[in-house]
């Protein structure tokens, strides 16, 4: 019956000998592997509603990215991407296939020294965030774009990765002049 996985199953004690103590430690067995057994279905539903948790976080973050107008863009500390909004998918001409690759891999030619150039300012400007308005030539249009990175770190300063930002302000900047 225990084998059946009947675990409130006990064996009575009828004798104070060796066959009773060997009863006595197979009850035992069987309240341990009841008990055991409990704390398993337990852990597996907080194991459960922390997962279904993180899901619905996840599907929030899919949802604020990607009605946000600004271009997100996360990678790595290998410089991989992660996360890659519609906006900035679109901003910069890419897809989903951008993931998992590294700007070298997905960007145009004639932006990769702008994108190389503000990598390159962040990394020696020991500072966790820089944010500057650059020229950056997508899809044959040079567009002037503010990007804010910022280094993505966990609890004990360990790099996880970074966050770039991308604001289109090209038509902002010819409005402003033809209102001028």
């Amino acid at each position: 019956r225990v084998a059946e996985s009947d675990l409130d199953f006990q064996l009575e004690v009828t004798s104070r000998d060796e066959v009773g103590t060997l009863v006595a430690s197979f009850n035992q067995m069987t309240r341990d592997l009841k008990a055991s057994e409990a704390q398993v279905k337990e852990a597996q539903g907080t194991l459960r509603s922390a997962n279904d948790e993180l899901e619905s976080r996840r599907r929030y973050m899919e949802i604020v990215l990607g009605r946000v107008t600004a271009g997100v863009v996360s990678t790595d500390r290998r410089g991989r991407v992660t996360t890659l909004n519609p906006a900035a998918a679109e901003m910069m001409g890419l897809t989903e296939s951008a993931i998992g690759k590294t700007y070298q891999e997905i960007l145009p030619p004639e932006a990769k020294p702008v994108i190389a150039s503000l990598l390159e300012e962040f990394a020696t400007s020991h500072h966790d965030s820089i944010q500057r308005q650059v020229l950056l030539p997508l899809g044959g249009v040079r567009r002037s774009v503010k990007v804010h990175l910022t280094s993505l770190r966990d609890e004990g300063g360990e790099l996880l990765g970074a966050v770039a930002v991308f604001d289109d302000l090209t038509e902002l900047l010819k409005a402003q002049r033809a209102q001028a």
